[in-house]
């Protein structure tokens, strides 16, 4: 959770304490997420003579399934990241900031998370901070940041984001308090798996399933490009030779890590199709200009990985690759 309290000074420091401790005995009481932030505002209703009141956005995540419920007391609205997409923020959900009247109802709200995705939570020292021309920061600025960025480990995002916000206040006061969290979900690990049909626009899911994969088992960069490599180049043989034209089939894809090696199996019900027999040969010593087309790819996935196997099977091509992951 995240939380923005009103007012400045000792009060505030104070308000957001209270906050805090009514936060951690409620949660322990494992009540539903609307009910809890219910709870939590009107217990900050009372004796609050000075008016005072927190802003306020709460999400649970089950890291076996990726669920996450969220229920947002008037706080600002986070943004979701994710590898092969633009950044999203989440939808508006019916509350308001905590402390103020009694007996408010709080909505809430679920969205499924994906290995790879993060999800961005601040205050609006961020989005209200402001350059020596007293120009906003502004959330669409924000958005277009977290558009350039590549790497959503939590770290480095949130250094990046904060540089980028000093950066635009070129030396100016800090208006504000900033706060910035971020949770990368990693996935449960274990194995990973998708059924796609066979058009290339499947590609984006096949490597948002890479991304996830990459990132339950903290992959290097190379790994990651690796799989990245041989996947599509299966995918794209298989899509483009096995099938005849107008033809709808299905293909799945497994990656999994046992025993200290990265397993792929990529299957398809196309036509008996052995990319380690029917590519065109590759001459890599040749020039250019002597190189037919074609063959490179499955070349370089042959180079790039420990084992690569074919077998057809029940109407099915199989190709399976193995790698160590250092």
């Amino acid at each position: 959770m995240v939380g923005d309290v009103s007012g400045k000074g000792v009060p505030a420091a104070l308000f957001m304490a209270v906050t805090q401790t009514l936060i951690k005995a409620t949660a322990r009481q494992g009540l539903p997420l609307g009910e809890l932030m219910s709870r939590l505002n009107d217990e900050l209703c009372e004796n609050n003579e000075a008016s005072m009141f927190v802003t306020l956005f709460v999400a649970i995540l089950n890291v076996n399934t990726g669920e996450v419920e969220f229920s947002n007391g008037g706080h600002n609205l986070p943004f979701l990241l994710s590898p092969n997409k633009g950044p999203e923020q989440l939808p508006r959900t019916r509350g308001m900031g905590l402390g103020v009247a009694e007996g408010v109802a709080f909505q809430t709200s679920s969205f499924g998370m994906q290995p790879g995705q993060a999800l961005v939570m601040y205050t609006d020292g961020i989005s209200e901070a402001h350059n020596p021309a007293s120009e906003l920061y502004t959330e669409e600025r924000m958005r277009r940041f977290f558009a350039g960025q590549s790497d959503l480990r939590p770290r480095s995002l949130v250094e990046n984001l904060l540089g980028e916000v000093r950066a635009f206040e070129a030396g100016g006061p800090q208006a504000d308090d900033i706060t910035a969290l971020v949770l990368t979900y990693l996935g449960p690990g274990g194995l990973v798996s998708r059924e796609v049909t066979n058009s290339m626009a499947e590609l984006d899911n096949l490597a948002s399933a890479v991304e996830g994969f990459a990132a339950s088992f903290h992959l290097s960069p190379s790994v990651a490009n690796a799989l990245h490599l041989a996947i599509e180049e299966l995918f794209t043989n298989a899509v483009s030779y096995g099938y005849a034209e107008g033809q709808t089939g299905k293909l799945s894809l497994s990656l999994d890590l046992q025993d200290g090696w990265i397993e792929v199996e990529l299957q398809d019900d196309a036509r008996p199709f052995n990319p380690l027999l029917e590519g065109p040969e590759v001459k890599p010593e040749a020039g250019l200009e002597e190189r037919g087309i074609g063959g490179l790819g499955i070349h370089l996935t042959r180079k790039l990985f420990d084992e690569f196997s074919y077998e057809r099977r029940e109407e099915r091509n199989i190709v399976r690759l193995r790698k160590k992951p250092a």
